[in-house]
């Protein structure tokens, strides 16, 4: 018998996506859009890190980052219009 062990929506960490929104925007403001892909990218890995040492399923894993990066590019979105 095995169990699936599922993770807490990372996109319901509503500080934690609107702080990494804030910091995308910033970058791109700045005009330095790959840079804002590039910390983009190292937060996604980071908590990609966090998930596999939980033993969280691949398929979650992806699942839960793709969801993450829609929601912190949303906000990032909102955030650009708002300033």
């Amino acid at each position: 018998m095995s169990t699936n062990v599922v993770p807490f929506p990372l996109v319901k960490r509503r500080e934690f996506v609107f702080r990494q929104a804030q910091t995308v925007s910033q970058y791109v403001k700045q005009g330095d859009p790959d840079i804002a892909e590039l910390y983009l990218m190292q937060q996604l890995n980071r908590q990609r890190k966090k998930l596999e040492r939980r033993g969280i399923s691949e398929h979650h894993i992806e699942r839960e980052l793709a969801a993450l990066r829609r929601a912190i590019v949303l906000a990032s979105r909102v955030e650009e219009i708002a300033l």
